[in-house]
């Protein structure tokens, strides 16, 4: 089997195994699971809101009452996550959709991971600038992380909102060779 394919299909069920355990909790919902030979479709809702990553490109700043209560909305639906075991892993803000009312849906699931799983699947991944600093260490001398990775991406996410840009872009996008799509330049 193509080792691309069983990673794409490995992503796929880490999603739909996240949106099963925690529906309709401040995520998109997933209504129906359709598998033919070659494909398998997930039915959701319509998606109509904008990005964190949308809003923050189109303002100078956010209001710190906004900024106040996103950063509450994200750090409530990590705290439903972790109660559910789940730790999302790519925390970041083209992966939070903001609603009207402020209110938040957390997507993109596929590096999704239950906290059980950790032991023997984890590895090393997310979008660099988000990513804390215990995943890098994943596999050298025993070390693991837990879903305290997501609080720390939660955290970045919280000063690019404050400030308007990645808190590592100087530091980490402009030498790295690993190149984010949510970088913008100055």
């Amino acid at each position: 089997m193509n080792p691309k394919y069983y990673q794409q299909k490995r992503s796929l069920i880490n999603e739909i195994e996240a949106l099963r355990a925690i529906k309709g909790q401040r995520i998109f919902e997933l209504y129906e699971i359709h598998e033919t030979e070659r494909n398998i479709i997930l039915v959701t809702e319509v998606i109509l809101e904008d990005s964190l990553q949308d809003l923050l490109q189109g303002l100078d700043l956010l209001s710190k009452s906004t900024i106040q209560q996103i950063m509450f909305n994200i750090l409530k639906s990590l705290s439903i996550f972790s109660s559910h075991g789940i730790i999302h892993r790519n925390i970041k803000p083209s992966n939070i959709l903001v609603e009207d009312d402020l209110k938040i849906k957390i997507v993109n699931f596929g590096l999704a991971i239950s906290n059980s799983a950790l032991v023997t699947t984890v590895k090393i991944c997310g979008t660099p600038g988000y990513i804390a600093p215990e995943v890098f260490k994943w596999g050298k001398a025993g070390a693991i992380y837990n879903e305290k990775c997501d609080v720390f991406a939660a955290g970045c996410v919280f000063f690019e909102m404050l400030f308007g840009y990645p808190l590592f872009e100087e530091l980490f996008f402009r030498i790295s060779p690993f190149r984010s799509s949510n970088t913008r330049s100055n």
